[in-house]
């Protein structure tokens, strides 16, 4: 698990961090947890997940949002590949 992967990395640098930890994950078959409140962090995993090289990689990323409902009970939304790079290019809200 990595809490708050983007903190202390300049937003340029999460592509990179990205693609180096999918394929490190891959590599050892490892499945790893990542949150993030930051939209850089999101749109850089977005941007490498857009690559057709790293395409692999698109059926086993999910990004999950967790919400509170109007009676306190945690809700989990999932989001697959294709609803996450869509909410991220129509910046709708998934932090």
């Amino acid at each position: 698990m990595i809490d708050e992967i983007d903190n202390g990395f300049h937003y340029t640098t999460m592509p990179l961090l990205w693609k180096a930890l999918l394929t490190a994950a891959k590599a050892n078959n490892t499945q790893v947890f990542v949150t993030s409140h930051n939209i850089d962090s999101l749109r850089g995993l977005s941007k490498v997940l857009e690559e057709d090289d790293n395409a692999r990689f698109r059926n086993l990323v999910a990004a999950h949002k967790l919400v509170n409902d109007a009676d306190g009970n945690l809700q989990s939304f999932r989001y697959d590949y294709e609803a996450f790079d869509y909410s991220i290019k129509q910046e709708l809200e998934i932090r």
